[in-house]
This record gives C-alpha cells, sequence and structure tokens, in this order.
C-alpha cells in the first residue's frame, strides 16, 4: 500500500506571535499497577492513522512525550497552516513495555471516526491492544474542536518478567487453550486471584506472574480460587471464564499449566 502524502509536525517550534498556541490530543497517566507509582524500564512508543479503509498507517517520528510524572502527552500534533482546510483524523497509539502489558482506557466517542457506544452500554470498551483518539486541527487562530479534559490512566500490568519484592510470594504459570497435544498459549489472558487484588495479563507465549503477600499469619495449607478469563473483561467481547481451586504453599513449588476450553 501506498503511503498518502500526510504531514505531522515533528517538534515544537516557537513562532514569533502572540497567538501561538500548542494543544496536544493525548494525555495519558503511566501507571504501574503493582505499585500505583510511574513505571520503570524501557518503554517505546508507536502512532498510527488510519487509512479510512479498515488499515493503519505508521506515523515517522510521532512527538511523543513524557513528563515528570508520568504523563504522557503529543503536543503540537495536529496543528496546521489552516484548520479550515484540514479534516478530523483517527489515530490509535500504542506501547511496548519491558515489564508490563498496557490496558488502555476507552477512547472518547466521535460522531463518525469513533461513535458513541449504543445501549445498552454505557461506556467505550477497554482495549488490551491500542488507544485510538481523534485528532483535531487547529491553527494559530482557531483552536481544536475538542481538547483533552485532564489525564486518564494508562494501567501498566507486571509482565511474566516483572521484578517484584523479594518480600513476595510469586506463583508463575501458563494459560492455554485446547487438547493436548495441540494447546496453544492465550496471550493477554487476565489473571486475578481471590487473596490478592492486582491483576496481572499473559504475555505472547501464555506465561504470567502473580504476586501473593506471603502467608505468615494462617499456617498452610491455604486454599484460594484462580480465576482466568479471555478476553479480558471490560472491552465488550465475549469472555470465557474459568475458576481453579488451588492450595498454597503447593501452588507455589512449580510452575502451573491453566487450560481454557
Amino acid at each position: 500500500m501506498t503511503s498518502p502524502n500526510i504531514a505531522f509536525p515533528r517538534e515544537i517550534v516557537p513562532l514569533a506571535t502572540e497567538t501561538n498556541r500548542v494543544h496536544s490530543p493525548l494525555s495519558l497517566r503511566l501507571v504501574d499497577t503493582m505499585t500505583g507509582q510511574p513505571p520503570f524500564g524501557g518503554l517505546r512508543f508507536s502512532v498510527d492513522v488510519s487509512d479510512g479503509q479498515g488499515g493503519w498507517i505508521k506515523v515517522d517520528r510521532p512527538p511523543v512525550r513524557v513528563t515528570p510524572s508520568s504523563i504522557l502527552t503529543m503536543p503540537g500534533f495536529g496543528r496546521t497552516a489552516s484548520a479550515a482546510d484540514s479534516g478530523d483524523r483517527l489515530f490509535r497509539f500504542r506501547l511496548e513495555a519491558e515489564y508490563y502489558h498496557p490496558v488502555y482506557p476507552p477512547p472518547t466517542s466521535h460522531p463518525v471516526l469513533i461513535p458513541p457506544p449504543q445501549p445498552p452500554a454505557t461506556t467505550l470498551p477497554i482495549s488490551t491492544e491500542a488507544f485510538r483518539f481523534v485528532v483535531y486541527p487547529y491553527d494559530d487562530s482557531t483552536p481544536p474542536q475538542s481538547t483533552t479534559q485532564g489525564s486518564s490512566n494508562l494501567n501498566l500490568y507486571p509482565a511474566s518478567n516483572y521484578p517484584y519484592s523479594n518480600e513476595l510470594e510469586v506463583l508463575h504459570g501458563r494459560v492455554v487453550t485446547g487438547a493436548a497435544p495441540n494447546q496453544q498459549p492465550l496471550a493477554r489472558a487476565e489473571v486475578e486471584s481471590t487473596n490478592t487484588p492486582p491483576t496481572v495479563f499473559t504475555d505472547n507465549d501464555g506465561w504470567f506472574a502473580l504476586s501473593f503477600p506471603r502467608f505468615t499469619k494462617t499456617p498452610p495449607p491455604i486454599p484460594f480460587n484462580l480465576t482466568v478469563r479471555h478476553p479480558a473483561s471490560g472491552q465488550g467481547l465475549p469472555v470465557t471464564s474459568k475458576q481453579f481451586p488451588l492450595t498454597y504453599p503447593t501452588a507455589f513449588e512449580k510452575s502451573q499449566t491453566f487450560q481454557l476450553p
């Protein structure tokens, strides 16, 4: 597919005018769901623009910035010489993180590019794939039709290689589907336990690592349930869910395999 000739701002260039405007169509706060703090480790961002036919075209060097308070923005993105001669465009943002799986917040609806949810839904669904957003053009005399109001959380859930504290117990497991010997790993399955609040998601090869507080006050064995869902809940898709009864400390002695239909 030949990429159309689309011009995107690559950096903010101060102009010699008192009416210079800089807006960001994106404002996402990066949150480590294990600690509630900014994430650590490597992060890589990518932005694509819709081709209007169901495909996506990579944006070269998008002006993604992360503030000291871990808020991700794209200052100046959408600024053009003449807003009247430009139209709204649909984009998607994706993040690759060394120790996390991102779960993107629901997008803001747009009458055409991102239609509002239909009853009985009240909000658009979350996504484990990408964050979709609309860029409204603006210039020095015309503000964008819509601007971001505050920051939405982009929650980052621990991946199987997350460096948990030594004070925690960690359950290592793999989620698969199908019968042996043709089992296939399930990526982005949602895993949670009745004994610990943080949720995690499986890697591309189905592996996960779920942390538990050390059971120091109650002597073993301690029964608990592990719930696995695929795809993750909240995405507006049919979900397959299964609960697995486990016992501490036996479940922690070696990695476990959890099979969904």
